[in-house]
């Protein structure tokens, strides 16, 4: 197999996921020198400036030179500036935006994303997300029959070591890709046979651009399945026959089906990335992000309120809904909204949503409690355009000692991409306290 350059997964979340870590570690360090801030590096600097300027008020004169002021007046408000977080990263975002030239750089001749940034589409294409087509009834593998043809490069083989293949089918754009239909059967290849015809039944679905095919190498016993050739389809028309037989040594091996939200990113990788494209503010010091610099949301996952949410996001876009006790056995429930798109103009970033859930003190409560939810989440088997709901949830692992900050921890399965949750119930001795609900 050949390999083209494209990012793989595994490599993207540990090369994002890395960097990451970073800003988490660091923002609240920094800060962005809001007033609500103290001992943030950006406050301290900026308290500094006021310090040594004044504030223009008799009661904080400053250093009453105003030469010496002067001189240094430029200096303190760039040092101030410089300290901010979004500032700080912005200068290393290039760590970020290097994913695009990447990306670019190992597409396929004839491979257009509509993202505005190849780095975005590529992974709205791995994760099978947002605006992928709907998966049509029926959607089966072709048929394989070996066959003999002037091009044909493929050796015998007995049906135990021939290649597995499955189709993808594509969408307006090269992004907009369906998950894998299952194996077609594996067929062998023998006497003048050379290659393979590959059939899809049926009629080409309204919306339908092209027919992605992939293929493990021979002897393969599974996955993974590796790009071989796109054919261009039309929508209601019958699927004609595609031949396959390029060797294994011309397979794309970094390219790859999509696999159900198989590389989200974090949100702080998500805010290093817009910052890439990030332009000064101006006299506030801060960046002002561009519409066309930040990632998709239905690629990024979640994270807990109390954590680093994004650049412009207040702790409510990170929250489910929140809690509060009446009396034993009794709350007051009150949902929330997490953001689910995006708005560069106050640098807000939308989310998919999350893949674990939680409940986090945030008044102390006064004995036991359990509480009982009802989860409306995404999955591979609907995608986006299907909600699914499962109610009676209890935490897998509870409260323990109900201080603020205390935690309790709802086990969700694999795949599912929760939006939305209602309290309903609560158990327990506690009859005063307080929670929110919140990405794990």
């Amino acid at each position: 197999m050949t390999k083209g350059g494209a990012p793989l997964p595994a490599q993207i979340q540990l090369y994002t996921g890395a960097r990451s870590r970073v800003i988490e570690g660091a923002y609240s360090l920094l800060g962005r020198g809001l007033t609500s801030e103290s001992n943030t590096f950006a406050a301290l600097e900026a308290a500094a400036a006021i310090a040594i300027l004044g504030d223009g008020t008799t009661a904080n004169p400053g250093l009453g030179s105003a030469k010496w002021q002067q001189l240094v007046a430029d200096l303190l408000r760039s040092a101030a500036a410089s300290a901010r977080y979004d500032i700080v990263f912005a200068r290393e975002a290039r760590l970020l935006s290097v994913l695009d030239d990447l990306v670019q750089a190992a597409l396929p001749a004839g491979w257009r994303f509509s993202s505005p940034r190849s780095f975005d589409g590529f992974l709205t294409r791995l994760n099978g997300a947002r605006g992928a087509p709907a998966t049509p009834s029926g959607y089966a593998p072709g048929v394989l029959n070996a066959v003999n043809s002037a091009a044909g490069a493929l050796p015998s083989c007995s049906a135990g070591s021939a290649p597995r293949v499955v189709h993808t089918l594509v969408g307006a754009s090269d992004e907009f890709e369906t998950l894998p239909t299952s194996e077609a059967m594996q067929t062998a290849i023998a006497g003048s046979a050379n290659g393979y015809r590959y059939q899809i039944a049926g009629t080409v679905p309204a919306g339908i651009t092209k027919v992605r095919v992939y293929r493990t190498g021979f002897g393969a016993s599974g996955a993974p399945y590796f790009w071989d050739q796109d054919v261009s389809v039309t929508s209601d028309s019958v699927y004609s026959a595609i031949a396959i037989q390029q060797p294994d040594s011309q397979l794309r091996s970094d390219l790859m089906p999509p696999s159900w939200m198989q590389c989200a990113v974090r949100p702080g990788a998500a805010a290093l990335y817009a910052l890439a494209f990030a332009s000064a503010a101006g006299g506030s010091g801060g960046m002002a992000l561009s519409p066309n610099g930040m990632i998709s949301p239905g690629n990024v996952l979640l994270a807990s309120a109390n954590g680093f949410i994004g650049i412009g996001n207040p702790p409510q876009s990170a929250l489910f809904g929140q809690s509060l006790l009446t009396g034993v056995g009794s709350s007051t429930y009150t949902p929330g909204a997490i953001a689910m798109v995006n708005n560069s103009a106050t640098g807000l970033q939308g989310f998919a949503g999350a893949v674990g859930i939680r409940a986090r003190v945030v008044s102390a409560l006064n004995g036991t409690l359990t509480p009982t939810i009802t989860i409306n989440y995404c999955s591979a088997a609907g995608g986006w355009s299907v909600t699914e709901s499962t109610a009676g949830l209890t935490p897998s692992t509870g409260f323990s000692t109900g201080a603020v900050g205390d935690t309790a921890i709802f086990t969700l399965p694999a795949g599912q991409i929760v939006q939305s949750l209602a309290e309903t119930g609560v158990a327990g001795t506690a009859s005063a306290g307080a929670w929110v609900y919140e990405a794990t």
